[in-house]
């Protein structure tokens, strides 16, 4: 009969043997797959061979595989730190769907940083998705000047923060039902006037929301005291909304003629109080929100009135006169107000040019949901962008000062936060 102390061994060699043959089948496995992407990295010119030629006769004597290709993973990321020294950030961004094809990986960026060794290739990153999996304003940056705002987290994990006074004073945010439009809204706007908070003891903003619903923005009015919201869609407080605005324009007319009045040229009216103490104090910047866009800014028939038309007749034609009126003084904000202080947020579900009113290139920067191929094309210029499968909700393309990167806002759940 065996013994305990003879069996004991036997099962532990056993093991030893199974897992020794584990490890070389996978060892092969993931050699050859490294192999296979070598080739194809090599196809690409970023893994190349190193050829020795004869001096004299200038003929290939041997051909000799060096060390030219260094990759390893950072976290998320792919780090190549030996490649083709003839190619550099560009090159690797032409490449970038064949690498993304190659390597399995979405990449999101790509840049190169300092070598820690003078005389070593620079690094270059393939920065992949790194989004959390819930983000909320907590995790907005603290420390913020007036005029800054948060819009959240690049897919790099890097926060988006905008400035007013150089010239981020206009947001468009589009995407289809349930893109997350609204908490984006609510997120940017409280970022935005918490900074003046912490800054100076109050928000400074008048703040008029233009909601459609009339149901999205209750956390807003609650939080922030004197927020105006209307909803166009009512006769009455269309009319109040065109009224305020013009009230609003009116200020602002006038206080650009006291600046020219007095020869004063300022890139932005949040930096007066510092730099020409003695002026009279700017008229209270406002923070506008347009929501629903298409329900008071799309293109209305024209409407005849006579003696014969009823009343409900002359009610429709005052209300497609004062929308008209409405669309007026927003494009004229939009054009004209951008160093007055003003922060003008939109938002709706399409941005098709003939279904509204607003202009489009006065809009300085966007926020774009999941679309379709045809929207794709139009607001970014390609197919491929807006139709990504991982832009679930609160998560957009940022587009503006130059960049075309994926974003993901802060959600804010409750009228509390």
């Amino acid at each position: 009969m065996t013994s305990i102390a003879t069996v004991k061994p036997l099962v532990i060699l056993i093991a030893l043997l199974i897992g020794v043959g584990l490890l070389v089948f996978f060892y092969r496995k993931i050699k050859k797959h490294f192999r296979f992407r070598l080739k194809h990295l090599k196809e690409l010119g970023i893994y190349f061979e190193k050829r020795i030629t004869d001096q004299n006769t200038k003929a290939i004597r041997e051909k000799v595989i060096s060390s030219t290709l260094g990759i390893h993973q950072e976290q998320n990321n792919i780090v190549l730190t030996k490649y083709n020294p003839a190619m550099a950030i560009p090159d690797f961004e032409r490449l970038k769907p064949n690498l993304e094809h190659i390597l399995g990986i979405k990449i999101e960026h790509i840049s190169s940083r300092k070598s820690k060794i003078p005389w070593r290739q620079a690094p270059i990153i393939l920065y992949t998705e790194s989004f959390k999996k819930s983000l909320s304003m907590t995790d907005c940056p603290k420390n913020f000047e007036p005029g800054q705002y948060w819009i959240g987290k690049t897919a790099i994990g890097e926060d988006l923060i905008l400035d007013l006074r150089k010239g981020d004073f206009s947001l468009g945010i589009f995407s289809l039902a349930g893109g997350g439009k609204g908490n984006s809204i609510m997120a940017v706007a409280s970022s935005f006037l918490n900074t003046w908070i912490q800054a100076t003891g109050s928000h400074f903003y008048r703040v008029l929301i233009l909601d459609a619903k009339g149901t999205d923005f209750h956390g807003l009015i609650k939080k922030y005291p004197g927020t105006k919201s209307l909803n166009p869609i009512f006769l009455d407080e269309l009319r109040e909304a065109v009224a305020v605005l013009e009230s609003y324009k009116k200020e602002i007319d006038e206080y650009r003629k006291y600046l020219a009045d007095n020869g004063i040229t300022i890139s932005h009216w949040l930096k007066i109080k510092n730099k020409y103490p003695n002026l009279k104090p700017i008229p209270q910047p406002m923070l506008l929100i347009c929501d629903e866009l298409s329900q008071y800014m799309t293109p209305r028939p024209s409407i005849r009135i006579n003696k014969d038309s009823s009343e409900e007749q002359i009610q429709l034609k005052e209300q497609y006169d004062l929308e008209e009126k409405l669309a007026n003084l927003i494009n004229s904000i939009l054009q004209l107000f951008r160093s007055s202080g003003v922060f003008v947020i939109l938002s709706n579900q399409t941005l098709k040019v003939e279904e509204l009113t607003l202009q489009r290139t006065n809009i300085i920067n966007f926020l774009l949901g999941r679309n379709s191929a045809q929207m794709s094309r139009l607001l970014v210029g390609d197919e491929k962008t807006l139709t990504d499968t991982t832009l679930k909700a609160g998560r957009f393309i940022f587009l503006g000062n130059g960049q075309v990167i994926k974003v993901q806002v802060p959600f804010l759940l409750t009228d509390d936060n």
